[in-house]
């Protein structure tokens, strides 16, 4: 009875990390793309209540002037009620560091603001030992996953395409946080002493 129970839990134990170490093995598009079709990494109503839109897009270029060293070279539209930025993100992968372009898309309402985040494709990448370079423009995250919308690592290049692809995620994810907080609670305005 013993050896059977002990058995049993060896057993047990052996499937839990089989599974564990298949889920680490792939990544899905849906990890990655909130809307894989218009590659849209994560998008987001918020709402603040009482503000007007000329208040939210202060706030809004406020925040891109803090993040972005140079602002007015990555705001790229800046209308009535949207403001369009496109910004590098330096991911870090196995190979090194890759540089992706990321469009940030900002509407307004009154009191609500909704923000997407857009694969724009591929920086360009040097070559390096064995790895040719690429041209800007000719790589989406979403070319690696195969057509049932997955990327299973199966080797040295599949484990770098899971390690940019999810550290690219969480890089946007942050970025998108950042915003959020900064829309729902700007730092508090000091009083400008007369120097």
């Amino acid at each position: 009875m013993k050896s059977i129970f002990s058995f049993l839990m060896l057993l047990s134990v052996v499937s839990t990390v089989n599974a564990q170490h298949s889920f680490r093995d792939t990544i899905y598009l849906k990890d990655i793309y909130a809307d894989s079709a218009d590659l849209i990494a994560c998008q987001k109503v918020i709402k603040i209540d009482s503000l007007e839109i000329i208040a939210l897009k202060e706030r809004a270029l406020s925040w891109a002037g803090i993040t972005f060293k140079n602002a007015s070279k990555v705001v790229i539209s800046n209308t009535e009620n949207q403001i369009v930025i496109d910004y590098i993100e330096s991911v870090s992968s196995k190979i090194g560091s890759n540089n992706w372009q990321v469009r940030i898309v900002l509407e307004f309402k009154k009191g609500r603001i909704r923000y997407q985040f857009i694969d724009q494709r591929n920086a360009f990448w040097p070559g390096s030992q064995g790895v040719p370079s690429s041209s800007s423009g000719s790589i989406y995250i979403k070319k690696y996953f195969d057509k049932s919308g997955y990327l299973k690592i199966k080797g040295m290049s599949h484990s770098i395409w899971y390690s940019i692809a999810t550290n690219w995620k969480i890089n946007v994810e942050n970025t998108a946080k950042s915003l959020e907080d900064y829309m729902l609670k700007p730092p508090s305005d000091t009083k400008k002493d007369d120097w």
